[in-house]
């Protein structure tokens, strides 16, 4: 249990140890494999030669994240040492060599989670989820340059995925259209969606689904309506669902007028009778269009968020909160915490608020940087790795 925390804080330390001491070596090595991060080609290679020499140390890993640009050099080092992880639990392989994917039909260890990506798809993506039967949480961080030429991969069989549970994909790299078959998520993170891409998972994970986190592309192709972050259940059915999370980045040209005539959504109410919670993060612009009274308003001057709130407590009955706050500029007084305004509904079902206060983010707190950094990457900002 010592060594365990102290392989979380301070690894140099514990590797330096265990050089010391023999005896401790056994239980140093089990904490120091237990979890397992490599960046570069270099350190790859030396982790495989490591496993393979002392094979031991093989059954110790439970988690493995290997991230590097190319992989083609490291190829036979993975062959070697992946079967040898008879643990492995957890497993993020982003590589962009994508017959290294095939070694992985050759391995015997049961995956929880799978994330999965680099340059180029592998063509035998269906075949590599059907060896891994208990896993349930799978992301695709696949970046392709030059998607067009690629093969595209296909996620339809219906034997596969039996314990999906949670999926995360770049849609705008990873298209969801790839995948046909209704499998039992319930909670969906999707980067970079389209308009298409939002109807699409709807329409096919829809009577599962209870947490969604979209950011989503407001480009050309969105009408006024899709302004307001409900537009996206229109003739949906979302028993299910509880948690919506929706961040729109705007495309440079996109536009659209902040109106009220195209607040209400037709069905909404038996769309998703069970939705709790509304988070939505806009940009600056966004935001101030938002505080703005209608034109059209009575004396009370009431801003358009407010009024959107009203609509959205009115149509919802399930509805218990629903939060506004500006992407990019989250912090306040230096305390780190994201602030926004919140509505909530009160015992006698009137709406309060805006309160402005710190975003209770819970679960998504993690999800929601990871999804702005990761779209920011696959935008051009990549992340600087060794190329093999």
């Amino acid at each position: 249990m010592i060594f365990d925390h102290l392989a979380d804080e301070k690894k140099p330390w514990l590797a330096s140890s265990a050089t010391l001491c023999k005896t401790l070596l056994p239980e140093v090595e089990a904490a120091l494999y237990r979890e397992i991060e490599i960046g570069t080609c270099k350190y790859a290679s030396a982790l495989c030669r490591a496993i393979s020499k002392r094979r031991y140390r093989a059954v110790f890993v439970r988690k493995l994240v290997v991230s590097v640009r190319g992989g083609t050099s490291i190829k036979q080092h993975l062959k070697n040492a992946l079967p040898l992880l008879t643990n492995l639990t957890s497993l993020e392989l982003v590589v962009d060599d994508p017959s290294i994917f095939d070694i992985l039909l050759h391995c015997s260890f049961l995956l929880h989670t799978l994330i999965i990506g680099g340059e180029r798809y592998t063509p035998r993506l269906e075949d590599i989820l059907a060896s891994q039967p208990d896993i349930e949480r799978l992301s695709f961080v696949f970046i392709p340059e030059h998607s067009r030429d690629e093969v595209q991969p296909k996620v339809s069989r219906p034997d596969i995925l039996p314990r999906l549970r949670t999926l995360t994909a770049f849609a705008s790299r990873f298209p969801l259209t790839f995948i046909t078959h209704p499998y039992p998520i319930t909670h969906l993170s999707i980067m970079g969606a389209s308009h298409d891409d939002i109807a699409h998972v709807v329409n096919l994970f829809g009577s599962t689904l209870v947490t969604v986190c979209i950011l989503r592309l407001v480009g050309d192709k969105c009408t006024p309506a899709c302004y307001w972050p409900a537009s996206m259940f229109r003739n949906a059915h979302l028993p299910k669902l509880e948690h919506v999370k929706v961040t729109d980045l705007y495309g440079p040209s996109t536009d659209l007028p902040c109106e009220r005539d195209t607040m209400p959504v037709p069905g909404l109410h038996e769309a998703c009778p069970a939705l709790k919670t509304i988070m939505w993060s806009v940009d600056s612009s966004v935001m101030d269009d938002l505080y703005w009274p209608h034109p059209d308003s009575d004396e009370t001057g009431e801003i358009m968020m407010t009024e959107y709130a009203r609509v959205l407590f009115a149509t919802l009955p399930a509805l218990v909160a629903f939060t506004v706050h500006e992407l990019g500029d989250s912090t306040h007084d230096g305390d780190g915490a994201v602030y926004g305004e919140v509505y909530r509904r009160a015992e006698d079902r009137s709406v309060m608020g805006p309160e402005n206060e710190p975003v209770e983010l819970g679960m998504w707190r993690g999800l929601y940087a990871e999804l702005v950094s990761q779209h920011s990457a696959s935008s051009g900002a990549t992340v600087c790795l060794e190329k093999c």
